[in-house]
């Protein structure tokens, strides 16, 4: 269908389940995809995938929780790939699992800088 053709999308958390399949179904409708995530390999073999199919991707390593990442990733995703056009945030993590008042403030930090702060961070 070609949907997304010469567009460039990126997806955060697009190495696994919803974010892998969201980065695949951009390429096959025409999207120059940027794979960002922390699993490497799960990464890697997202974009192979890609390829090998005729699209266009390339994976970043990136911790969203991390401004100065972000600034840097986005900045080569624009060199290479000219602009940004979709932003698919889909990088997050679940809270601990443990009862609430278990929980530390230490992990409420961690679940609030990848989940809050790293959507404002690509977004910016």
């Amino acid at each position: 269908m070609n949907r997304m053709q010469g567009k460039v999308a990126v997806v955060t958390g697009g190495a696994l389940r919803v974010g892998r399949a969201t980065a695949l179904l951009l390429a096959r409708e025409g999207a120059a995809v940027a794979v960002l995530d922390i699993e490497d390999e799960a990464g890697e073999a997202a974009v192979g995938e890609i390829k090998q199919a005729g699209g266009n991707a390339r994976y970043w390593h990136l911790d969203v929780s991390q401004e100065e990442d972000v600034t840097r990733v986005f900045g080569e995703i624009r060199a290479q790939f000219g602009r940004v056009d979709v932003l698919v945030n889909n990088a997050n993590v679940g809270g601990p699992d443990s009862p609430t008042d278990t929980v530390t403030e230490a992990q409420w930090d961690s679940v609030m800088a990848i989940n809050v702060k790293g959507v404002l961070f690509c977004t910016k």
